[in-house]
C-alpha cells in the first residue's frame, strides 16, 4: 500500500486516477481548488484519506498548500497533476502575483510544492504533454506568456533538475496522451481510462514505468525523446532561479537529507556543526567554534543546508561557502556542518542550553537621534520570537509607563511588524520598545542580551 498526493484531482486523469487507486486500497490524498471542488470530489472518492484545498495560482495559498500537505504526510509518490488548458479562459489571465496563470499553475505551482513539501519517498511525478515540442526552450519571458507549450516543456525541465538533486527517488515527466477530458475536448482520440490506468499502475509500483531511469520524459508505454532543450542543464537551471526568484523559494537542501546518507548512530542525539572562523565573546578567543544542534531538531525539514542567498554564492560574511539554517534558533546556531557527537559525551551539559531565539524587537522609525514634530507619532519596528509576539509597548518615561502597539500576525519563519501611536511633546527623550512572546516572556529592561531596545529623539 502506498500514500500518494495528487494535485488536480477533482476531475480528469487525477481524479480517475485517484479512484483506482483508492479502490485498491491505497492512501490517496486529493486536491481540490476550492471547498466546492473538494466536497464533489470527495463525494466522488468517498474512501479517499484526505483532500487538501488550495489554489494553485496563488503563491501563498501554494505555499500553505506545501505545509498543509506535509502534515498529512509522508507520501511515497507525489504526483503534479493540476494544470491550466491551452483553450481555457483562465490560461490568459495574469494573477494577482501579476505573472501569468498559466504559469503559475503549470509551472510555479509544481516547483514551490516540491521545494516545501517532504520528499516523497520514491516516485514524483511531473504531469507534462507532447505540447512542450512547442515550448521555447529560451526562457524568454517565461512569467509573462501565455503559452501551454512553454509551461509543459517548464516541467519536463523540472523534472530532469529535481531528478538531478534527488537520485534516491525516481522523478519523471509524463504526456499522458490526447485524452477525453474537460482539457482535452470530445474529439481526443484517447479514453480516460487509459492514462488512468498508466498512472495509477505507475504510483502503485508497478509496470514498466516503474523500471524507467529517473529524469525521463514518458508516455504511458514508456519512455520518449523529450524536446532538446529539455536536457540543456543550463537552462533548467535557469528556470529553477526564475522560479525562485518569483517566489522566494530557495532549492536548498535539507540537513535531514543529509543525515539520511551519514546514518548517525542510533544512540546519537546531537549534530555538531563547527565554523570555518573563530572570534571572541567577552574576551575569551575560541580556537573553534561549535554547536551542538539536537538530531530531532535536525531533522526537521525547514533546517537547511545553504550555499546561495538571492541567487549569489554565500560570501564570507554571510558563512559561505555553506551555512547550516536554523530558523527560530539563535543565529550561532548557522554554521558550517562538522559532525555528530556521541550523547553519552559530558561536553556542553554543565550550562543551560541555549537554542530557541528570544523574544527581541527594534525600532526602524523614528530613527536614533532623528529630529521630529511634537504630537501623535508612529513608532514602527519588527519585533520576533522562536514561538511567536504577543505583545509589543512603548515607553517614553524610561519604563514607569507602557504604550500598546499593534503587532502583525506571526507568518512563517518570518518576523512580526509592529506600530504604536506615541504622543511626544517637545524636548530631548528616550523611547523604549518592549516585546512579549507568545509563551510569555517578556524583554528585560537591561542585562540580557535581549533587553529593550531605546532611541533618542530631538521632538520640536
Amino acid at each position: 500500500m502506498v500514500r500518494v498526493f495528487i494535485t488536480g484531482s477533482t476531475d480528469g486523469i487525477g481524479q480517475a486516477a485517484a479512484k483506482l487507486l483508492a479502490e485498491q486500497g491505497h492512501q490517496v490524498v486529493l486536491h481540490a481548488r476550492n471547498t466546492d471542488r473538494a466536497a464533489s470530489a470527495k463525494a466522488a472518492i468517498p474512501n479517499a484519506a484526505a483532500i487538501l484545498v488550495g489554489n494553485l495560482s496563488s503563491i501563498e495559498e501554494t505555499k500553505k498548500l506545501a505545509k498543509d500537505a506535509n502534515n498529512a504526510g509522508p507520501f511515497d509518490v507525489v504526483v503534479h497533476n493540476a494544470g491550466i488548458g491551452y483553450g481555457s479562459t483562465a490560461s490568459r489571465e495574469i494573477t494577482s502575483d501579476k505573472i501569468s496563470a498559466v504559469f503559475a499553475v503549470n509551472t510555479l505551482a509544481p516547483y514551490i510544492l516540491t521545494c516545501l513539501m517532504d520528499k516523497p519517498k520514491s516516485r514524483l511525478l511531473f504531469m507534462s504533454s507532447d505540447s512542450h515540442y512547442s515550448g521555447d526552450e529560451t526562457l524568454k519571458n517565461a512569467t509573462q506568456s501565455h503559452s501551454y507549450g512553454n509551461t509543459k516543456l517548464h516541467d519536463t525541465m523540472l523534472a530532469k533538475a529535481f531528478a538531478r538533486r534527488w537520485t534516491d527517488i525516481q522523478v519523471l515527466s509524463m504526456h499522458p496522451g490526447w485524452v477525453k477530458t474537460k482539457m482535452g475536448g470530445n474529439s481526443a482520440p484517447v479514453q480516460l481510462s487509459e492514462p488512468a490506468k498508466a498512472l495509477a499502475s505507475w504510483v502503485a509500483g508497478e509496470g514498466s514505468l516503474t523500471k524507467v531511469m529517473s529524469g525521463a520524459f514518458v508516455t504511458t508505454s514508456g519512455e520518449s525523446r523529450p524536446h532538446p532543450g529539455a536536457d540543456n542543464v543550463n537552462k533548467q537551471e535557469e528556470l529553477l532561479e526564475i522560479c525562485k526568484s518569483v517566489s522566494g523559494v530557495e532549492t536548498s537542501v535539507r540537513l535531514s537529507t543529509i543525515l539520511a546518507v551519514a546514518e548517525p548512530l542510533p544512540a546519537a542525539r546531537f549534530v555538531w556543526s563547527e565554523g570555518l572562523d573563530h572570534g571572541k565573546f567577552f574576551e575569551y578567543e575560541a580556537d573553534r567554534y561549535q554547536k551542538d544542534l539536537p538530531v530531532t531538531k535536525a531533522q526537521r525539514p525547514e533546517v537547511l543546508l545553504a550555499w546561495k542567498i538571492n541567487g549569489e554564492p554565500l560570501s564570507k560574511e554571510r558563512g559561505g561557502p555553506v551555512r547550516l539554517v536554523v530558523p527560530g534558533w539563535f543565529g550561532p546556531f548557522a554554521s558550517v556542518l562538522y559532525n555528530e557527537k556521541d550523547p553519552t559525551d559530558p561536553e556542553g551539559v554543565k550550562m543551560r542550553p541555549v537554542w530557541e531565539v528570544e523574544v527581541n524587537s527594534m525600532m526602524t522609525k523614528p530613527a536614533d537621534s532623528e529630529v521630529i514634530s511634537a504630537g501623535l507619532v508612529t513608532v514602527e519596528g519588527w519585533a520576533w520570537s522562536h514561538d511567536g509576539v504577543a505583545l509589543v509597548e512603548i515607553s517614553k518615561d524610561e519604563g514607569q509607563s507602557w504604550i500598546r502597539g499593534k503587532v502583525d500576525n506571526k507568518e512563517d519563519q518570518a518576523w512580526q511588524k509592529f506600530t504604536a501611536a506615541v504622543d511626544l511633546e517637545r524636548g530631548v527623550g528616550k523611547l523604549i520598545t518592549r516585546a512579549t512572546s507568545e509563551s510569555g516572556m517578556k524583554q528585560p529592561l537591561t542585562g540580557r542580551r535581549n533587553h529593550v531596545h531605546s532611541i533618542t529623539v530631538n521632538v520640536k
